[in-house]
């Protein structure tokens, strides 16, 4: 039998193929959004002794390629990541390869999926001679899951035919990939080094993390941020202006004292003294200065209560970032906001002559009280400035902008989320009709930018509402399906994707919606869940098609279990077993 994922003659077209098969938008987000380091900082770092010892190839036997730094969270190990890999780029005739994590991302920032998929891109795209080394590689598209050991093996088939040359790879935030998948990485690159070692090449990996979780490494350079004095001298250089000479030494001295290595909790009071500078109460800098906690958990607590902000607001901004399905756009979380905040004519089409992309990044920014961010990709989305600060939430935050949480708390935010997606849509849906041609189509979405995300996102988080114990029952009962396929139908892009029935079981198998398929049945008399089971007619035949087509276990073994038939055949003859069967699940 023909596997889709095996391999064939190389070509130039072929080659191109995979690499945007490989390619995700989001590739570079986080190296792009990483702080840049100040002039003359970061300088340090490449003279030290265990930098020169890693880089040297006759001590290759000390550290076996790996150089490990370590530090607390807001240290700022992601900056001195952005500057070694510059530094790498410009003053080293080596291949450089590079992973930025961020668990604020999508699905394939936070993974070793999408390490593997960015770094091999980077290294057919920088090397295309290397390619020659191994065969083409046919796998799935980019909004797939490609197999993380297939991923492996082409990736150390290319860096081990580079006989002769040097490799770095730089990976940064490894603490925010799973951990399991962490030590799986570390394993395989340690015996990448040990296989590339005796072809008289090598392969260094410089890494950085949090000092929890940990992970052994048997031979390794390790550094600790936050105790280098080239750090702290580097803290030193972030300074408050404009202020009178003596009073800037006095809080400067104070800041750097108190920071204890922790560069975000020096860029955050630093912007705090500054507002009350804007505000002319530097006779009260020191004052401030004194009152402000040096844990960064409380200091995020104290950024929150500082000003008038509206509480509604502050909460629904956070709880977006948080909660989404994935990051949203600026535009997207702004009309969410908005939306949530029951503003009647927020939903009106976008009139960009009234409300430009700048007006909403000083709400976003106003909102979050600073501590959201947008990246610098190909699609800027908005996360938190660091990781640390959706931790803070996750771990009990949530309380201090929203005292009434109990214990229930995601089961609330989910329902408010929906409720939010589902008023979105509901005013849209009556101001349009059912036009079906591409310029209607483009013009709607680009009139209202969460219409897409809100369309998906009222199931998303009902479904996230079920799981969490908030019973959507009714909720499906009373689903308008066919309003919900044709505003779906109006996001969709490719007519190929759009939905020719409104078949709730499809919907739901399609998008893994797995809590809200096992109410639904609660919900249907038997005649009418048997009716929809075997209903076909799409693009994946039935609701089991559909969940073959996503590839979710949970799903496709619930409807088995609940009279879905896996021979049943679509116009094309071929069965839902034969479709699995040639995907290779």
């Amino acid at each position: 039998m023909h596997s889709p994922l095996g391999y064939h003659e190389r070509n130039t077209d072929s080659n191109q193929m995979v690499k945007e098969a490989l390619a995700f938008d989001e590739m570079d987000d986080r190296y792009a959004t990483v702080r840049t380091a100040h002039t003359d900082t970061c300088r340090w770092f490449f003279e030290k002794e265990a930098y020169k010892i890693w880089r040297e190839p006759s001590c290759f036997s000390l550290h076996n390629g790996f150089f490990w730094i370590k530090g607390k969270p807001g240290a700022g190990k992601s900056t001195l990541m952005k500057a070694a890999l510059q530094y790498g780029v410009t003053n080293l005739d080596d291949i450089v390869i590079s992973f930025f994590f961020n668990a604020r991302g999508t699905k394939l920032q936070q993974t070793t999926e999408g390490m593997y998929r960015s770094l091999i891109h980077q290294m057919l795209d920088k090397i295309p001679s290397a390619a020659t080394a191994m065969p083409v590689l046919k796998g799935p598209r980019s909004n797939q899951e490609w197999p993380i050991e297939l991923l492996k093996e082409v990736f150390q088939a290319l860096v081990t035919s580079l006989s002769g040359h040097s490799v770095t790879c730089y990976v940064d935030a490894l603490d925010e990939c799973n951990i399991s998948d962490a030590r799986d990485m570390i394993e395989f690159f340690d015996s990448i080094g040990q296989l590339i070692s005796e072809k008289e090449a090598n392969f260094r990996v410089l890494l950085s993390s949090r000092h929890y979780p940990h992970i052994d490494i048997a031979v390794c350079q390790e550094m600790i941020l936050e105790s280098q004095e080239g750090h702290k001298t580097d803290i030193s250089k972030y300074r408050l202006r404009p202020m009178k000479p003596k009073q800037s030494a006095e809080i400067q001295a104070d800041i750097e004292d108190r920071a204890s290595g922790i560069f975000l909790w020096v860029v955050l009071v630093i912007n705090i003294l500054k507002d009350d500078i804007a505000r002319g109460q530097v006779h009260q800098l020191k004052v401030r200065l004194r009152r402000v906690p040096e844990d960064l958990n409380k200091l995020f607590e104290q950024i929150l209560r500082r000003g008038s902000q509206n509480d509604k607001i502050l909460r629904l901004t956070i709880f977006w970032i948080m909660y989404a399905s994935r990051p949203l756009s600026r535009e997207e979380l702004y009309f969410a906001v908005m939306t949530s905040s029951a503003c009647n004519d927020a939903v009106v089409p976008w009139n960009k002559d009234e409300i430009d992309p700048d007006d909403m990044q000083k709400f976003i920014l106003d909102s979050s009280k600073g501590l959201a961010e947008w990246t610098k990709g190909k699609k800027p989305t908005v996360q938190f400035i660091h990781e640390s600060v959706r931790e803070y939430f996750k771990n009990g935050g949530l309380q201090s902008i929203d005292p009434t949480f109990g214990q229930n708390k995601e089961a609330t935010i989910h329902e408010e989320l929906k409720v939010c997606c589902q008023t979105y849509a509901d005013r849209v849906s009556v101001l349009i009709d059912c036009a079906d041609s591409d310029n209607f189509r483009e013009g709607i979405n680009e009139a209202h930018p969460f219409l897409k995300y809100a369309t998906y996102g009222m199931l998303y988080h009902a479904d996230n509402a079920q799981c969490e114990g908030k019973c959507q029952g009714e909720y499906l009962r009373e689903f308008p399906t066919d309003r919900w396929q044709m505003m779906s139908n109006m996001c969709e892009k490719f007519a190929a994707r759009r939905l020719h029935t409104s078949n709730k079981l499809y919907i739901l198998a399609l998008n893994s919606f797995c809590n809200l398929l096992e109410i639904l049945q609660d919900v249907l008399s038997e005649e009418t869940w048997h009716d929809l089971l075997n209903l076909s007619g799409e693009q994946h035949r039935s609701p089991l098609g559909a969940a073959v087509h996503s590839g979710d276990h949970q799903v496709i073994e619930f409807l088995l279990k609940h009279g879905a038939s896996p021979d049943s055949k679509g116009k094309d003859n071929k069965s839902c077993l034969w479709v699995s069967i040639r995907k290779g699940d």
